[in-house]
């Protein structure tokens, strides 16, 4: 009896931890990241594509869709993967990453989908909840296939925009 009441008081005093020890500011626990995409290090060597929170160190960005995020430095975007260790010194995570959307581009809201095609002076955008948009206006550079994002009033009047895959 003596020894399960030593064992009792033992258990007792441990210190409860503040927080997981993988809690990241800026990161929910669905390993959804919101920042602002940066490209860090010194060229040619070591660049990378980092997210920074808007609290919290840099993650860097892993995976197949670390190339599309890349030519998207300045914006901010939510990402959705998976966060491990980085294998790098710069940073001491990075997030393998399964999707991305863009929030804003220069504080301001953007679309974002894949053209489908041209219909008259119409270019239609399919975003990634499925509606299709009907641009007007849009650069002779929008290619159907090509996943863009543009602003403009309602997102319908191409103002500014970016093409991010070919």
């Amino acid at each position: 009896m003596a020894i399960l009441a030593a064992a009792l008081l033992l258990v007792a005093c441990v210190a409860p931890q503040a927080e997981p020890p993988d809690t990241i500011p800026g990161v929910d626990a669905g390993d959804r990241v919101v920042g602002t995409v940066r490209i860090v290090g010194s060229a040619p060597i070591n660049v990378q594509v980092v997210l920074q929170p808007e609290s919290g160190s840099a993650i860097r960005i892993a995976g197949p869709l670390a190339a599309e995020i890349e030519k998207l430095a300045g914006a901010q975007i939510a990402v959705r993967g998976t966060l491990e260790a980085a294998p790098d010194p710069m940073v001491s995570r990075q997030v393998q990453v399964r999707s991305y959307e863009i929030l804003s581009v220069d504080g301001q809201p953007v679309t974002m989908g894949t053209v489908e095609g041209h219909v008259n002076n119409w270019t239609l955008l399919r975003t990634g909840d499925g509606e299709l948009v009907y641009l007007a206006g849009p650069p002779d550079r929008f290619k159907t296939g090509q996943k863009v994002w543009i602003q403009g009033p309602a997102a319908r009047i191409v103002q500014t925009y970016g093409v991010i895959t070919p």
